[in-house]
């Protein structure tokens, strides 16, 4: 077992359903895939409750990215909505791994991953910066999407932070991916992006890789990170880059570059290094 890693690969121990700890509801994608959610998280729109349908762009994109042998390595997994439409469609010969350092959402994650038949994929408690150690996690009472590294990032947070396990994706890559390769790599840890980047050189640096990360401009601010810096460092990656923003009727759209540097919306960045 890994000594700066909280190593659980679910298909060995699964969590029971009776361990959830909140009340749960649960629901469909549109792939078939179901999930619980639990019902005290602020961070579920209606509509993605009676749909199923997360993002509906960010999935749609995910879906097209996604072929069979590839390796994905997910951080910041939430609820495992990303992590089951990977495994299901890396089939076969894929690899996936999914990392979540909150307690409560990693079990989550685990039990989502059971619930849909995802035996093969390793669940890690972690969060992911630029080096192994320790660092407190600011967690949110009300929304479970909004927990960070970075504590003036939480709404409503908890009176005492979370100490949890860090690590690098390069480590993670290293250890759990066959051959250390890493073909899509999507982040989501709301505003600690250039801390993963930090940690990653290697992972950036192979020939094949897609990335796709949410960017949050007062979210990195607050973390000391240039969002225009960190837009830049994507594009000097190569290979194809673009961003997508909401736009008025909440749709996520491409925008051209000059606009995603001067946006100060929810971002995701895509870089396709395979063109």
């Amino acid at each position: 077992m890994p000594n700066d890693a909280i190593y659980i690969n679910h298909s060995t121990r699964p969590m029971p359903a009776r361990d959830m700890r909140d009340p749960v509801v649960t629901i469909t994608a549109p792939w078939g895939a179901t999930f619980d959610l639990y019902t005290n998280d602020r961070s579920l729109e209606p509509a993605f409750l009676t749909s199923g349908c997360y993002e509906p762009t960010e999935l749609d994109i995910l879906a097209k990215i996604l072929q069979p042998g590839m390796h994905v390595l997910d951080i910041g997994s939430g609820f495992g909505y990303h992590a089951v439409l990977a495994a299901q469609r890396t089939r076969p010969g894929g690899a996936v791994v999914a990392v979540e350092p909150e307690p409560d959402n990693y079990r989550l994650v685990c039990h989502n991953l059971r619930r849909n038949g995802c035996a093969e994929v390793i669940c890690l408690q972690l969060a992911v910066a630029d080096h192994a150690g320790q660092r407190n996690l600011a967690i949110s009472k009300t929304n479970r999407g909004r927990h960070s590294l970075i504590a003036g990032n939480v709404p409503n947070p908890r009176p005492q932070q979370h100490t949890v396990q860090i690590s690098t994706v390069d480590d993670i890559a290293r250890r759990h991916m066959p051959d250390g390769r890493v073909d899509l790599l999507k982040v989501d840890v709301e505003g600690a992006e250039e801390l993963v980047l930090d940690g990653a050189t290697q992972v950036l640096a192979q020939a094949n890789l897609v990335v796709w990360m949410e960017l949050w401009p007062a979210g990195l601010r607050r973390a000391g990170t240039d969002p225009v810096r960190l837009i830049e460092r994507l594009q000097r990656l190569g290979g194809s880059f673009q961003a997508f923003l909401y736009n008025e009727h909440g749709d996520l759209a491409p925008i051209s570059d000059e606009t995603a540097r001067i946006s100060e919306g929810f971002m995701y960045l895509l870089v396709d290094k395979r063109a």
